[in-house]
């Protein structure tokens, strides 16, 4: 029996709304039960379980040796996640971040970033690059785990009264949710991505732009559904977490079990060189300052970074469409996008200022 594409689209949003209910909830219970801190949580099990989508796509191109579609996948996921997500979360209630988060993760978010940029300059990652990616993330997933058992836990009383209630039998379900919900968020996610690629070609929309936006937030869902009912349940820290946790997991995990997969690795063209691995960068590099200057994510900043991602999918869709690649990204650049950057960070800038006259006041 033939599925509608719009029953398609509907059952999968459904099937991520209840994969991202489960998944927060029984990966806050693991934590409490294990004392672990939802901020570890979130940087471990829920971003990695929120990148099944992107393994599913990365593996299902490589073993046919398409591996284009699988890495700029990954590529737009991640620039979805930190200029859409964040910047959603932070118009619908501004976020707090922790100091941690900005003096550890977000550093090795932009390593990682830079990494990725710095392997793929010969035009190809190969296996070597495979066994780098995947020592890294094996250090990060030890690090963090290490980190989080010697992190006193902030719980609230009610929290601290939870865990103390949560048999082993309990524990025990929520190890069989957890999966259970990654599941429901990959088939949902590949629910929506299907009905909505059909819907696109049914309304004529080009196929670099139903690439571009489409299966780049398609696959991205299950982390902006997690990370909105994190927000919901008073989870800032596990919303962050999943963000940044999951940018890393996209970069050092499917990144490099794609390339492994692949029998003669991933081809990275001179369009991913010259303008997504650097807009990657570019994003990773520019939430740093924006977290620095109060350790949060005003409404403000976060139309920003909404903006900024517009700005992204527009550049893309121009230069993508026209004959002179260079020359139009060039003129973009030096009209647009260097100066909207270089205004932010004099906004930023002058904010830091404020705030420490206003302190030494």
């Amino acid at each position: 029996m033939q599925i509608s594409p719009e029953i398609s689209l509907i059952a999968g949003l459904i099937a991520l709304l209840a994969g991202a209910e489960l998944l927060v909830r029984s990966a806050t219970k693991i934590a409490l039960f294990f004392n672990l801190s939802p901020l570890v949580i979130g940087l471990t099990i829920v971003a990695f379980g929120t990148s099944a989508p992107e393994i599913a796509v990365a593996l299902s191109g490589s073993v046919d040796n398409h591996t284009g579609l699988g890495f700029g996948n990954v590529i737009g996921s991640n620039i979805f996640n930190l200029l859409f997500i964040l910047g959603l979360m932070a118009v619908l209630k501004p976020l707090r971040i922790e100091r941690k988060v900005i003096r550890v993760d977000i550093p090795l978010m932009i390593i990682a970033s830079a990494g990725l940029l710095v392997l793929a300059l010969d035009g190809c990652l190969s296996k070597i690059d495979s066994a780098i990616m995947l020592l890294g993330l094996v250090l990060f997933t030890v690090f963090t785990l290490r980190r989080g058992k010697k992190e006193k836990n902030d719980f609230n009383k009610d929290f601290r009264e939870s865990w103390k209630t949560i048999s082993h039998g309990a524990l025990t379900l929520q190890f069989i949710i957890l999966p259970l919900s990654v599941i429901l968020l990959g088939w949902g996610s590949d629910r929506v991505v299907d009905g909505s690629v059909v819907i696109a070609r049914e309304l004529g929309i080009d196929e670099f732009i139903v690439g571009l936006t489409i299966i780049a937030v398609g696959t991205s869902l299950p982390e902006l559904v997690t990370s909105l009912l994190a927000l919901v349940h008073q989870r800032c820290d596990m919303a962050v977490g999943n963000i940044v946790g999951s940018n890393i997991f996209n970069i050092l995990g499917v990144t490099s079990v794609m390339t492994l997969v692949s029998s003669g690795g991933v081809t990275v063209t001179a369009n991913n060189l010259s303008m997504d691995l650097p807009v990657l960068l570019a994003s990773s590099v520019f939430c740093l300052p924006i977290f620095l200057s109060g350790y949060r994510i005003s409404r403000s900043e976060g139309v920003v970074f909404l903006i900024y991602y517009l700005v992204y999918i527009t550049f893309f869709a121009v230069v993508t469409a026209t004959d002179n690649f260079y020359g139009t990204y060039v003129r973009i650049s030096m009209v647009y996008v260097i100066p909207s950057v270089f205004i932010t960070y004099v906004f930023i800038v002058l904010k830091l200022g404020k705030r420490r006259i206003k302190n030494q006041n």
